[in-house]
């Protein structure tokens, strides 16, 4: 898929897996951070965990 796209993480595991992926895209990615989350607290799992944009 071509074009912009745009991500939102919602959790801090999903937050790691969308900025792995949108690092490793091509295609250019807007990192939408939610002020919310960087108080939050919850599971990260360890090792390779990315996303799938598209």
């Amino acid at each position: 898929m071509r074009g912009l796209k745009i991500v939102a993480p919602s959790s801090p595991a999903d937050a790691k897996a969308l900025l792995v992926a949108a690092i490793r895209d091509d295609d250019p990615v807007i990192f939408l951070e939610n002020l919310a989350l960087y108080n939050t607290q919850g599971e990260v799992p360890d090792g390779e965990h990315v996303a799938h944009l598209g």
